[in-house]
Protein backbone atom coordinates (compact mmCIF):
# COMPACT_ATOMS: atom_id res chain seq x y z
CA UNK A 1 0.00 0.00 0.00
CA UNK A 2 1.31 3.43 -0.90
CA UNK A 3 1.89 5.55 2.17
CA UNK A 4 -0.14 8.49 0.83
CA UNK A 5 -3.38 6.52 0.42
CA UNK A 6 -4.48 7.27 3.98
CA UNK A 7 -3.99 11.01 3.61
CA UNK A 8 -6.06 13.93 2.50
CA UNK A 9 -4.56 17.08 0.99
CA UNK A 10 -5.93 20.30 2.46
CA UNK A 11 -5.23 23.38 0.41
CA UNK A 12 -5.30 26.87 1.90
CA UNK A 13 -4.24 30.19 0.41
CA UNK A 14 -0.68 29.64 1.64
CA UNK A 15 -0.14 25.90 2.11
CA UNK A 16 -0.87 22.36 1.07
CA UNK A 17 -1.26 20.19 4.16
CA UNK A 18 -0.92 16.42 3.79
CA UNK A 19 -2.95 15.12 6.71
CA UNK A 20 -3.42 11.51 7.73
CA UNK A 21 -7.11 10.57 8.02
CA UNK A 22 -6.46 9.43 11.60
CA UNK A 23 -5.21 12.91 12.51
CA UNK A 24 -8.60 14.47 11.70
CA UNK A 25 -10.75 14.46 14.84
CA UNK A 26 -13.76 16.15 13.27
CA UNK A 27 -14.85 18.57 10.56
CA UNK A 28 -17.32 21.41 10.55
CA UNK A 29 -18.91 22.77 7.40
CA UNK A 30 -19.31 26.53 7.38
CA UNK A 31 -20.85 28.09 4.25
CA UNK A 32 -18.58 27.08 1.36
CA UNK A 33 -15.66 26.27 3.66
CA UNK A 34 -14.80 23.41 5.98
CA UNK A 35 -12.79 23.53 9.19
CA UNK A 36 -10.69 20.45 9.95
CA UNK A 37 -9.95 20.02 13.66
CA UNK A 38 -6.81 17.94 14.07
CA UNK A 39 -5.44 15.70 16.78
CA UNK A 40 -2.56 18.11 17.43
CA UNK A 41 -4.98 20.95 18.25
CA UNK A 42 -4.70 22.75 14.92
CA UNK A 43 -7.77 23.93 13.05
CA UNK A 44 -7.37 24.30 9.29
CA UNK A 45 -10.03 26.15 7.32
CA UNK A 46 -10.14 25.24 3.65
CA UNK A 47 -12.28 26.48 0.76
CA UNK A 48 -13.89 23.06 0.29
CA UNK A 49 -17.61 22.46 0.62
CA UNK A 50 -18.80 20.01 3.23
CA UNK A 51 -20.25 17.90 0.44
CA UNK A 52 -16.78 17.48 -1.12
CA UNK A 53 -15.36 16.53 2.27
CA UNK A 54 -18.02 13.83 2.63
CA UNK A 55 -16.96 12.39 -0.73
CA UNK A 56 -13.27 12.25 0.23
CA UNK A 57 -13.21 10.87 3.76
CA UNK A 58 -13.75 7.21 4.63
CA UNK A 59 -17.38 6.74 5.72
CA UNK A 60 -16.40 3.59 7.63
CA UNK A 61 -14.43 5.77 10.05
CA UNK A 62 -16.12 9.17 9.80
CA UNK A 63 -19.69 9.58 11.01
CA UNK A 64 -21.96 12.41 10.01
CA UNK A 65 -23.57 13.63 13.22
CA UNK A 66 -25.27 16.74 11.98
CA UNK A 67 -25.92 18.68 8.79
CA UNK A 68 -22.51 20.33 9.16
CA UNK A 69 -20.44 17.99 11.37
CA UNK A 70 -18.41 14.88 10.63
CA UNK A 71 -16.61 12.98 13.43
CA UNK A 72 -13.76 10.50 13.37
CA UNK A 73 -15.24 7.56 15.30
CA UNK A 74 -11.83 6.70 16.78
CA UNK A 75 -12.05 9.79 19.00
CA UNK A 76 -15.56 9.41 20.42
CA UNK A 77 -15.38 9.26 24.19
CA UNK A 78 -19.06 9.42 25.15
CA UNK A 79 -22.55 10.22 23.93
CA UNK A 80 -25.07 12.08 26.06
CA UNK A 81 -28.34 10.76 24.68
CA UNK A 82 -30.58 12.11 27.42
CA UNK A 83 -29.82 15.79 27.87
CA UNK A 84 -28.06 17.72 25.15
CA UNK A 85 -27.45 15.08 22.46
CA UNK A 86 -23.72 15.71 22.04
CA UNK A 87 -20.79 13.45 21.32
CA UNK A 88 -17.83 14.19 23.52
CA UNK A 89 -14.48 13.59 21.88
CA UNK A 90 -11.26 12.57 23.59
CA UNK A 91 -9.98 16.18 23.44
CA UNK A 92 -13.09 17.42 25.30
CA UNK A 93 -14.80 18.88 22.23
CA UNK A 94 -18.58 18.55 22.12
CA UNK A 95 -20.06 17.83 18.70
CA UNK A 96 -23.82 18.10 18.18
CA UNK A 97 -25.93 15.16 17.06
CA UNK A 98 -29.07 16.10 15.18
CA UNK A 99 -32.29 14.23 15.81
CA UNK A 100 -32.15 13.01 12.19
CA UNK A 101 -28.71 11.44 12.73
CA UNK A 102 -29.28 10.07 16.23
CA UNK A 103 -30.49 6.62 15.12
CA UNK A 104 -27.45 6.18 12.90
CA UNK A 105 -25.11 7.14 15.77
CA UNK A 106 -26.90 4.80 18.18
CA UNK A 107 -26.67 1.91 15.68
CA UNK A 108 -22.96 2.53 15.30
CA UNK A 109 -22.43 2.61 19.09
CA UNK A 110 -24.54 -0.53 19.60
CA UNK A 111 -22.46 -2.33 16.98
CA UNK A 112 -19.30 -1.35 18.86
CA UNK A 113 -20.80 -2.46 22.15
CA UNK A 114 -21.39 -5.95 20.78
CA UNK A 115 -17.76 -6.40 19.77
CA UNK A 116 -16.11 -4.84 22.79
CA UNK A 117 -13.53 -6.77 24.74
CA UNK A 118 -13.47 -6.27 28.49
Amino acid sequence: MHRYLNKIVLSTKEYYYLIRNDDVMYCQGLNAKTIFYLLNGKAIKVPMTFKKVLERLDTNIFLRTHRSFLVNSHYIESYNKLTNKNLQLTNGALVPVSSRKEKEILRFLEKLKRIQIL
